[in-house]
């Protein structure tokens, strides 16, 4: 079958670039960083439209990622070693691992927790992960690293842990743990042990919910409360568009209503002009200076039509000939004789001052009590008696003035006075002392103030240029009549009845209202100018929260190619190996496994009779159902793991299942490099009895913790050693110890190890009945007898007999002895001797089994 990961790169090639990328860096294990979600969230927001940034799309190669299951690597883990910053484990060790299955036994506290959080880390796991710098000190704050050393056909390769990244070798070995046993057994949990590449839509997830975040977040930051309807409290057609901006409102039409022209700025202020006059004025004081204007227009009128008439053509034509006859009459009387009353003495006798006095002195002279002069009066001047002479020269005046021509004379100049009388009393100055009436005509009218004062100035020169003609008796040629149509104050009277009649309370209110919505209208329109811009932008960012919300990132496309590949590849043969797994372990409970798919991401949800497992299993079994699972994630990638790693994987078991499992994961050392560690010395022992009956080579290592953790030594403890590595051990203590003590002068030191290595011995006599005697059918840490290992058990009397003498020789110096027996020391060739003999004798039993 295909690679998963192949079909998955086939899937992507087709997808959109935003998509592609994320993708590509998933398989890269590239996308756990920033830079990575930030620049994804840029293809995705160039790809839907919502940002205009140019972004460079980078090359992708997918080649590198394809897999090639003919080509892959041939590689196995053979040690690890300077670890550093790891808990408090000691540094500059060296951790082995054997080819097939490797032993790793360390009691509690001894670090080997330590170097499990450590392959957590390196390698695939769900397990616990937290690596912490030795606490008890200041000093040591150095990152965690390894060096991981790998074989393959050729040469040993190291591959430092903080180098990682990339490297095949740490994506071929798996961790399991008592937290990853957990994470499997959780209700409705990921599935952590379905085929690795299976991942990849989770991940693909968990970076699609990071971009949908980061666009939640930006719709958050953008999708503000229309901040303008504070602005704008009146309700007014600004108001409306204000009110219900959107991401659909055309910005055009928004400028539009908030341009103001000209005519706008000069219809504003009038009506804010009216507006203020209105507010201003009283109702009753309005009507009763409506009534004033109307009258003084009446007077107006009455005032025109007096200067029409006083300068009308019949008029000028009366006072022409009034001035002609004058003249005519003049000449008339000035041609009468006149040269008697002439005296040398006096002058301009005949001059019209000399007329006037006459008149007067006759005037006066009426006033007398009786007709005056009569001889024997007396001069009214000078009270001198009149001669006959006088009275006679008097007389002849008074005949001169009761003449026609002077009587003509008297009342031409009557008259003429009269029309400069009447000239003087013309008023030509029409609109004086009517401020209100101007306003008015100004206001509805303005041309006829024009037209007035060009009348008025018209009738101020004609009266002046008549009364100069009738000063000098003479008819100007420029004197012509002038008149004014007052035909346009008939309908003003009209006008202002109407304005009397609208000058009521409602109509005011109304029109002040009106006035004033107009008057808020264009407020608006100003304050709206002035928001343009933020407007703009708030509409922008409408639009782009419009945008977002309906591009939305949908997960049906992860979703819907992980549940075809997941049918195609998982379900129904990763249950099958799921189930040969539980017979295997002995674990067949009836353990359903449950799946869905949501968001692109698989759950599964273990069920047993409609419950979880860890509501009805034991601890021990619901172990064995974790490990049930891993194993079949391990066999489903066939070659593609390399190895297993196990942290106490017995742990809460009993002996039954302790052996079950220890054959379990031997038969998985067949194939795969197989690492237990272990503080289970039962489970250490069951582990290396099942690999010497599976003829499996297997390594044994122990971490010790002797002033520190984390110390490795190839010697496992004495209570597991099988009795060819005890006999190896007694002889390393007594040439590199005993034999020194023996030559040197500290005799009790020498006694005290002689009694020590005595006991050991004993105890690996005592071994060798268990192990070879009956061939291991009865072990001291495993509670059941395997009575077919008798069959080829080399138990006879002789066997025993030598046996007896054996243990006999050094059991002497295991226990305390009487003062008086006072035995010798035995030397050290005497231990070397009883040493050969246990040798020979083990090796012959074993020779015997075969």
């Amino acid at each position: 079958m295909e690679p998963i990961v192949n079909r998955i790169i086939e899937w992507l090639k087709g997808q959109e670039y935003w998509k592609q990328y994320v993708g590509y860096n998933i398989l890269c294990e590239n996308s756990d960083n920033e830079d990575f979600i930030k620049k994804s969230y840029k293809y995705y927001l160039k790809a839907v439209g919502l940002n205009s940034e140019d972004v460079e799309e980078e090359s992708l190669n997918y080649d590198a990622l394809q897999i090639n299951n003919d080509s892959i690597q041939d590689f196995k883990l053979c040690r690890i070693a300077n670890v550093v910053g790891v808990n408090k484990l000691k540094e500059n060790q060296s951790l082995p691992i054997g080819d097939n299955l490797t032993i790793v036994y360390g009691e509690n506290g001894a670090g080997k927790s330590g170097y499990v959080r450590l392959l957590n880390n390196a390698f695939v796991s769900k397990g616990d992960k937290e690596i912490l710098p030795n606490v008890y000190s200041e000093e040591n704050n150095s990152q965690p690293n390894a060096e991981f050393y790998f074989k393959n056909s050729t040469a040993e390769y190291p591959i430092s842990f903080q180098d990682k990244e990339g490297h095949v070798e740490f994506k071929s070995y798996s961790c399991f743990d008592t937290k990853g046993a957990d994470v499997i057994l959780n209700a409705e949990n990921d599935m952590p042990y379905i085929p690795k590449s299976f991942s990849f839509f989770t991940d693909f997830l968990e970076v699609i919910n990071r971009l949908s975040a980061l666009l939640d977040a930006d719709i958050r930051n953008r999708k503000t409360e229309n901040p303008f309807k504070s602005f704008f409290q009146q309700e007014t057609l600004v108001k409306q568009e204000i009110d219900k901006l959107n991401a659909d409102t055309d910005i055009n039409r928004i400028k539009q209503i908030a341009s103001i022209s000209e005519d706008d700025k000069q219809k504003h202020n009038n009506e804010l002009l009216e507006l203020n006059n209105l507010k201003s004025i009283k109702i009753e004081d309005a009507i009763t200076e409506l009534k004033t204007i109307s009258t003084k227009l009446k007077e107006y009128k009455s005032h025109i039509e007096n200067l029409n008439k006083a300068f009308s053509s019949e008029e000028i034509e009366a006072c022409k000939k009034l001035i002609e006859e004058f003249n005519e009459n003049e000449k008339l009387r000035l041609s009468q004789d006149i040269s008697l009353l002439k005296h040398p003495n006096i002058k301009n006798v005949g001059s019209d001052n000399w007329k006037k006095f006459m008149v007067s002195a006759y005037s006066f002279a009426q006033e007398q009590s009786h007709p005056y002069p009569q001889e024997g009066d007396v001069c009214i001047l000078c009270h001198q008696p009149l001669t006959q002479e006088s009275v006679s020269l008097i007389q002849k005046y008074w005949e001169l003035l009761a003449s026609k021509v002077e009587q003509i004379h008297k009342d031409q100049i009557e008259k003429i006075n009269g029309k400069v009388a009447f000239c003087d009393k013309i008023d030509c100055d029409i609109l004086k002392n009517s401020p209100k009436t101007i306003e008015w005509l100004q206001k509805h009218h303005s041309e006829q103030i024009e037209r007035i004062v060009d009348f008025s100035q018209k009738a101020i020169g004609q009266k002046e240029e008549l009364k100069s003609c009738f000063s000098n008796k003479i008819i100007s040629q420029s004197i012509k009549n002038i008149s004014f149509d007052t035909s346009c104050f008939d309908k003003y009277d009209g006008e202002i009845e109407k304005e009397i009649e609208a000058l009521n309370y409602d109509s005011v209110k109304k029109r002040i209202s009106d006035l004033e919505k107009l008057n808020t209208e264009y407020s608006d329109k100003e304050k709206l100018s002035t928001l343009l811009l933020n407007i703009e932008v708030f509409l922008e960012k409408c639009k782009w929260v419009e945008l977002a919300n309906r591009k939305a990132i949908n997960t049906r496309f992860i979703t819907d190619k992980q549940k075809e590949l997941y049918n195609e590849y998982v379900s129904d043969t990763y249950v099958r190996i799921f189930n040969e797994q539980c017979e295997k372990l002995q674990a067949n409970f009836g353990i359903d496994i449950q799946n869905k798919s949501s968001k692109g991401n698989t759950k599964r949800h273990l069920i047993l009779r409609g419950r979880r497992p860890s509501q009805i299993l034991s601890e021990g079994e619901q172990r064995a159902i974790a490990l049930a699972d891993f194993l079949t994630e391990s066999s489903y990638n066939g070659n593609l793991v390399k190895g297993l790693i196990f942290d106490d994987p017995v742990n809460s078991m009993d002996h039954k299942r302790r052996e079950i499992i220890a054959k379990c994961l031997v038969d998985e050392a067949r194939n795969k490099q197989v690492i237990v560690f272990t503080h289970d010395i039962v489970f250490f022992v069951a582990l290396q009895t099942e690999a010497e009956l599976q003829a499996i080579d297997c390594k044994k290592i122990s971490i010790r913790n002797f002033n520190s953790p984390g110390i490795i030594s190839p010697t496992i403890p004495w209570i597991a050693m099988k009795v060819k590595d005890r006999c190896g051990k007694l002889k390393n203590e007594l040439q590199s110890n005993i034999k020194k003590l023996s030559e040197g002068e500290d005799q009790d030191a020498y006694v005290d190890n002689v009694k020590k290595w005595c006991e050991l011995l004993r105890e690996s006599w005592e071994h060798c009945v268990e192990e070879y005697l009956f061939n291991g059918a009865i072990q001291r840490f495993n509670p059941a007898i395997q009575t077919q290992r008798l069959n080829k058990a080399p138990f006879t009397h002789e066997l025993y007999t030598e046996l007896e003498i054996g243990m006999t020789d050094c059991s002497n110096w295991v226990h305390d002895q009487a003062a008086a027996l006072n035995r010798q020391i035995p030397t050290y060739e005497k231990l070397q001797e009883w040493l050969n003999t246990f040798e020979r004798y083990y090796k012959k039993l074993n020779g015997l089994i075969k």
